[in-house]
């Protein structure tokens, strides 16, 4: 897996990951924008024990807007985030995704991204990544824009009280 965050038009993390997964995240690939820089996935395997893949297809940019908006914010030390901030999401990014990423082992993380996200990434649901004293565990939860991530944690959140008040 090769994932390039650019920001503000220059490069601010690349990264290649190699790692066994089952053959349905082989390939694909997609993007998440957030403000000032976008997130790119790019997948590529190989079949054979010891093998080194091909350099994975990472998605071109577009800047063409596409009528979907959605909640942006992103928290360096929690696995959740919320904001009135917005952002109109561009190309084939027509989901609203909030991103969750809890890294264990040698290093310890919680990242929580909200944006516009590709099909591709929502599908994903979540994946977890082992490599050598380090565990990455991602979740990739998506509407069809809008606010609706959001909305659906208020329709739980009222429907339980709903309940214990009855």
């Amino acid at each position: 897996m090769y994932l390039c965050v650019p920001t503000g038009g220059s490069i601010l993390t690349q990264t290649y990951i190699t790692s066994c997964a089952p053959r349905s995240q082989c390939s694909g690939s997609g993007s998440v924008g957030i403000p000032n820089g976008r997130i790119k996935r790019g997948v590529s395997c190989c079949y054979t024990d010891n093998c080194t893949p091909p350099r994975p297809t990472l998605p071109g940019d577009s800047s063409q807007l596409n009528g979907i908006v959605c909640r942006t914010c992103t928290s360096a030390d929690s696995l959740w985030c919320y904001t009135s901030d917005t952002i109109q999401c561009t190309g084939n990014e027509d989901k609203c995704l909030l991103q969750t990423t809890q890294i264990s082992g040698t290093l310890n993380s919680k990242v929580a991204i909200r944006g516009c996200a590709t099909k591709s990434i929502c599908d994903l649901g979540s994946s977890s990544v082992d490599v050598p004293n380090l565990k990455m565990d991602l979740t990739f939860k998506c509407t069809s824009g809008g606010f609706g991530v959001h909305q659906g944690l208020f329709m739980v959140v009222s429907i339980t009280l709903t309940t214990l008040l009855l």
